[in-house]
């Protein structure tokens, strides 16, 4: 067991780094004692995507709180719904992704540019979950795009939002596109944002 004092020295370490945007606001998440989650290695999900894997945090938090019957993946190919298919074998994933760098050979279901309304396809459809993994810093207008997000959520259910570049330290990574670094106020902000824009509450 780590030294008391050690522990407490690195857990105010990380808040410092996180809020001074040293560290990605995520580690320090990750560090905090009362987290529900562990990091666990063995828990990872390989993916042929940029990021490689959905980490093990990530994957736990999908698996506690459900993806139901039919989740829309964000920013993916349809490599990746399959590969998925083989850990949650009940649900039915559809794939969106806008960058035609990206794309090529890898096409999704639908392409999408989230910051705009949903095309047809998506149109009067709704999901019980949403993944936007390692999508939000590249996209130009990210409230936008949270908003078309809730609008194609079914109520009460959830969105996952990963992001590895969370705080401005993190180096520039296009993909093909680099736009925004967040401070975690962003997301805690935003449901009341949301709430006062239009009623909706998260």
């Amino acid at each position: 067991m780590k030294n008391p004092l050690r522990k407490a020295y690195l857990t105010l370490r990380s808040y410092i780094m996180a809020r001074s945007g040293l560290q990605p606001f995520g580690q320090y998440f990750y560090s905090k004692n009362d987290n529900l989650f562990k990091v666990k290695k063995e828990l990872e999900i390989p993916l042929s995507n940029l990021s490689g894997k959905f980490n093990s945090i990530f994957r736990q938090y999908i698996d506690y709180y459900g993806l139901g019957n039919e989740c829309l993946l964000l920013s993916e190919g349809n490599k990746v719904k399959t590969e998925l298919a083989k850990y949650y074998p009940q649900v039915k994933f559809l794939t969106s992704d806008f960058f035609s760098e990206l794309t090529k050979n890898n096409l999704p279901d639908i392409l999408w540019d989230v910051c705009l309304p949903p095309p047809e396809d998506l149109k009067n459809k709704t999901f019980d979950s949403i993944i936007s993994h390692a999508q939000i810093e590249h996209i130009i207008a990210p409230s936008s795009a949270l908003i078309n997000f809730f609008d194609l959520l079914k109520p009460s259910e959830y969105i996952y939002i990963y992001i590895l570049t969370a705080t401005p330290s993190f180096h520039y990574h296009a993909y093909p596109r680099d736009y925004l670094r967040f401070h975690h106020d962003y997301f805690f902000d935003f449901p009341q944002f949301l709430e006062k824009l239009r009623g909706d509450k998260i």
